[in-house]
């Protein structure tokens, strides 16, 4: 079996850099949440029978994004072209434009490229990107191979050494703060000051565009944007016709079903609309225990599900955490032990 296997490991994204996640992106700049290297440029590595000899151990160049793993393992299996093309969304878009709703977008992987892997295409030249000449890599990102643009506020934007965390880390006035607290999936800050939470999130604004040569500067420590304003002005063009056409329906609010629909199918969420034909059991039968627990939980989601009890408790949260919850959360995180302090 292995010989006719091919196996990918990837990384979703780059480690985060605040506490307690304390990974480190180094030598790359920033980390998770953010669109600098650190938080962008992953690991990833394929192995099995199907890579040849000659290419293992070896380092593939050019650029690869999350999208391709979709294409990469369609071409394996003998598709290519339009068979590529989803079938199923296309059909469905006449309907969803008949309802004024956002279309399903086509499949973006590039398709060939693990042929290209597998040969190892751009060897001699890492320069040439045929599969990708250009790539958003989020509505503040555009890599245009060996350029990349970032625009606005970018958290984490700082460059950590070999070791990170360490005592300078924990002891220092610039503990690296999380950003992506939140109750009823409603953001909640870790400071009643603007100024204060960005120190914290390391947060550099590139305002309308930092660009950087990514190849020859990967840890993006020199901005070219004043040096090339022509290339600067046409990747922030790209990027804004790119971002107009960003795939952002909307995924509706909170709804208590989806949670009661939990609990109906074992204890775990999932689709709940139209869903009877979905979820296949057999289910465990429940003891008595269980079951008032079921419900109590049922209970407990509907009476904070009312506008008005989620309202109070989320203005509650953001008038008392800055104050109240912080610091606590704070002090759970690691210690230096060396008791140099450095």
């Amino acid at each position: 079996m292995w010989e006719n296997a091919f196996v990918a490991f990837a990384s979703d994204n780059g480690g985060p850099l605040y506490l307690p996640g304390s990974a480190n992106n180094h030598p790359h700049k920033g980390g998770k949440y953010s669109d600098w290297e650190g938080g962008l440029r992953t690991v990833a590595a394929v192995s099995g029978g199907v890579v040849p000899a000659a290419r293992r151990g070896a380092a593939y160049k050019r650029v690869v994004a999350v999208a391709d793993w979709y294409g990469m393992f369609l071409n394996l299996a003998g598709l290519s072209g339009r068979q590529l093309d989803d079938a199923a969304a296309a059909a469905a878009n006449p309907e969803l434009e008949r309802m004024g709703l956002p279309t399903l977008y086509p499949v973006e992987a590039a398709d060939g490229l693990v042929w290209d892997v597998l040969a190892g295409g751009g060897d001699g030249d890492a320069q040439q990107q045929p599969f990708h000449p250009s790539l958003q890599l989020s509505q503040s990102a555009l890599l245009r191979w060996p350029h990349k643009l970032v625009t606005g506020i970018q958290v984490f934007s700082n460059h950590t050494g070999v070791l990170y965390p360490n005592c300078s880390t924990l002891g220092g006035p610039l503990l690296p703060w999380y950003n992506d607290s939140k109750v009823f999936d409603e953001h909640l800050d870790w400071a009643s000051d603007d100024a204060l939470e960005r120190e914290h999130l390391w947060a550099e604004d590139c305002g309308s565009g930092c660009l950087y040569d990514v190849s020859e500067d990967p840890g993006e420590a020199r901005d070219l944007a004043s040096e090339q304003p022509a290339l600067l002005a046409s990747m922030i063009a790209e990027l804004e016709r790119r971002n107009a056409d960003v795939f952002l329906p909307d995924r509706g609010g909170d709804d208590v079903a989806a949670c009661a629909n939990g609990v109906r199918v074992g204890g775990y969420y999932g689709p709940w609309i139209a869903s009877d034909d979905y979820y296949t059991g057999p289910f465990s039968p429940k003891t008595p225990a269980e079951e008032k627990t079921d419900a109590e939980y049922v209970a407990a989601v509907e009476a904070l599900a009312r506008p008005f009890v989620e309202a109070s408790a989320l203005a509650a949260a953001r008038a008392l955490f800055p104050g109240y919850g912080r610091d606590p959360l704070i002090a759970s995180f690691d210690r230096c032990l060396n008791g140099t302090g450095r």
